[in-house]
Order: structure tokens, then C-alpha cells, then sequence
């Protein structure tokens, strides 16, 4: 612990030196190993070293955290490859000391993230010991300050076992209410837009007020959408609309800090080649330039049927990094490869090598990910 409080007050003394968009902010004191494994957030098998399930894979994990090639993590409850029930969460003092020891082996801080939106998606569930927040659907429903009450009730359960990043809420507008992956489920606030800022805008300042940092997805809009981009390319360019950015507009201006998750979603109107997630046209001319969102972009879970199926890794970290991401998340789940961590190092080295990622552009995502550590306070 004495360790990461030298290594947190390090950070904070760097930050005079840091400005953002700059070209290399002090450069002398990280490499650009350094500066790129924070650009990483990956998920992992394991509970820590007091559980048997996984127990290799975790040890493995640990290892790398230790390299400092990445600056978050991303924990899930079930173990989708493996059909397990159980992956990184057995319960609250189990949990609690797994977030302990991950930053602790960690030589920055990591983000440690969750979805734990309410309703059909929370990862800490009731039957484990956990508080557990109504769908946004029903969320959308309730008094706004009923809201922000239950989400700060969450976001202090989160907080003290040391998730310090939801990713949650999620601002798509309930446009397509049979939408397989947000209406059917229930993780759309409403279908008026203007009911999403204000529900929405509750449960992120909830958050924020708990320490967490909440995330908006899935940008530009995965409401009026009739597929499901886990399990292949979906295509909005027939039912989205510009009304699904008035969220965004809403929110970026009064929230901070805050993330937004980019989307794998196809939208030809916005891009002719490229899903959002890969697409500097979205990613960079739209959200950060038109929206003037300065904050922390992260990319949904880059092995998602829709990117898995038309891209390589390579071809995936070129086009997540060059369109404007700031971290790019592996979830490591919904196919699960142990070796997973080192392939996306080795081939993101090998692209800077080779001058198709350039160093001023992973200093300006080093930038945002060390600002927005900053504002986060680690002891719980």
C-alpha cells in the first residue's frame, strides 16, 4: 500500500508538467511502453490467489500486471467461454481483496471497471451478498432524485470494494423498443430523450458523488439498432438519427470526468467504411471535435463478434488507436485466449514500431487516462 500512495502522489507531481494535447508530456519520465500499456483495459480468469477456480490463469495475469502493460481492468461474474458462474466475483471480502492486490502489483493505478447498469446487467448480484439497482427502464420511471439516491447507494458499495469505474449509464434512446440488446432488456432510461438526460444524468452525478466514475455508451447510439453487435456487424444506417446525440450534447457539457464507450455500430451516414469504434469520423470529428468531448473515449469490448469477424487484431489496434480511442478494452470473455494479454502488446509494440502509431498520438490519450486517474481517490 505504501508502494501505490508514492506511486499515486508521483502522478499528482507529474501533473504540473502535463498539459493537455500536448506532444510528450515530461517526456523523461515514462517510456513509450509506459505510456502505451495505460492505453490497455483487459478482463481476466480468476478471483485472486485465495480461489481455486482459474487459479493458473490468474497467477499468469498477475504477472503481467506487474509489467505495467495495462491500465485497467475490466471484472465480470460469469465466465461466458467457459459457462461458469463464477469468474472474477465470489463475494464483497473476496473481491475486496482482489482489487487490493491487482493495484497493488500494479506499478501506476488501474482503472478497475464494471457493468453495473441495474436489471438484467449487474455483475454484482444479489444472491452473492450485493446491492443490486433496478433496470434503467424502471429507473426511468422513478422520481429523478429517487435516482441519484440509488445510484450513489451503489456507487459507495462499488467505491469501497475498489471499482472505481461503471460503465454505466447507458444514454441509448429507446427508440426500437424490440432492440434485442438495449429495449428487450430493459437499458434504455425511456424513449423520450429528454427523460434519458435527466435519469441518466441523475445516476452518473450519483456515481460520481460515490467516487465512481460512470461511463456513457454506447456512442453514437445503440437504441433504434435490430441487432446485436456482440454477435456481428449491426448496421443503423436506416433507423439512427441525430436525435440519439442529444444526450450526449446534454451531458458531456455538466458531468465530468466521465468516459464515453464507443459503439461497434455501422452508421454509413456517419462513415462508409468503418463501425463507430473504429471510425475517425466518429471517434475524433464527431465526438471530439463537434461534441468537444475531451475526456476518456474507450472502446466497447474490441472482441465483439462485429470486430472479431471483420478484422484482425492488427487491423484492430490501428484503426481503434488512429480513430481516437484513448483505451481499448479486451474483455477476454466471450472467446477467452490466456496468452490473450502479451499478442495485444506485441502486435500494438509492433505497429509503433513500425510508424503506423505515432508517439504524439499516444500522448495525447496518456494525457486524458493520467487526468482522469487523478481525480480518482484509491483508498477504500
Amino acid at each position: 500500500m505504501k508502494r501505490l500512495v508514492v506511486l499515486i502522489y508521483t502522478i499528482f507531481a507529474l501533473s504540473a508538467e502535463i498539459v493537455i494535447g500536448a506532444s510528450a508530456p515530461n517526456a523523461g519520465a515514462y517510456s513509450y511502453e509506459e505510456k502505451l500499456g495505460q492505453m490497455f483495459m483487459f478482463g481476466f480468469r480468476g478471483g485472486g490467489a485465495t480461489t481455486a477456480k482459474y487459479a493458473a490463469d490468474y497467477r499468469q495475469f498477475l504477472k503481467f500486471v506487474q509489467t505495467g502493460g495495462l491500465g485497467g481492468v475490466v471484472l465480470f461474474n460469469k465466465d461466458v467461454t467457459d459457462n461458469s458462474s463464477v469468474r472474477n466475483i465470489y463475494n464483497a471480502v473476496q473481491l475486496d481483496k482482489l482489487t487490493r492486490t491487482l493495484q497493488n502489483a500494479s506499478p501506476l493505478p488501474l482503472l478497475v471497471a464494471i457493468d453495473q447498469e441495474g436489471g438484467g446487467v449487474n455483475r454484482l448480484k444479489k444472491e452473492r451478498g450485493f446491492f443490486e439497482l433496478p433496470s434503467p427502464a424502471q429507473l426511468g420511471e422513478l422520481k429523478t432524485d429517487d435516482v441519484y439516491q440509488m445510484s450513489f447507494i451503489q456507487g459507495k458499495s462499488l467505491s469501497k470494494l475498489g471499482i472505481n469505474v461503471n460503465f454505466a449509464p447507458s444514454l441509448d434512446v429507446n427508440i426500437n423498443k424490440n432492440n434485442p440488446i438495449i429495449g428487450a432488456l430493459g437499458r434504455s432510461f425511456s424513449a423520450d430523450y429528454n427523460v434519458v438526460i435527466t435519469q441518466a444524468g441523475a445516476f452518473a452525478r450519483g456515481m460520481l458523488a460515490a467516487g465512481v466514475v460512470p461511463c456513457f455508451k454506447h456512442f453514437p447510439g445503440h437504441g433504434s439498432s435490430q441487432g446485436d453487435s456482440h454477435k456481428g456487424l449491426t448496421d443503423i444506417t436506416a433507423t439512427w438519427t441525430d436525435v440519439e446525440l442529444e444526450p450526449y450534447r446534454a451531458l458531456l457539457k455538466d458531468i465530468n470526468p466521465a468516459l464515453v464507450m464507443t459503439s461497434h455500430l455501422f452508421n454509413e451516414k456517419l462513415d462508409s467504411k468503418y463501425p463507430a469504434s473504429l471510425s475517425n469520423a466518429i471517434v475524433t470529428k464527431l465526438l471530439r471535435e463537434k461534441l468537444g468531448f475531451n475526456g476518456v473515449i474507450i472502446s466497447d469490448d474490441l472482441q465483439m463478434g462485429a470486430i472479431t469477424d471483420n478484422y484482425s487484431l492488427e487491423e484492430t489496434l490501428l484503426l481503434a488507436i488512429n480513430a481516437g480511442n484513448d483505451m481499448l478494452l479486451f474483455g477476454n470473455n466471450l472467446s477467452y485466449d490466456r496468452d490473450l494479454y502479451g499478442k495485444v502488446w506485441q502486435a500494438a509494440l509492433k505497429l509503433y514500431h513500425d510508424g503506423k502509431i505515432t508517439e504524439q498520438r499516444i500522448d495525447e490519450s496518456f494525457v486524458r487516462i493520467i487526468n482522469l486517474k487523478q481525480s480518482i481517490d484509491y483508498a477504500h
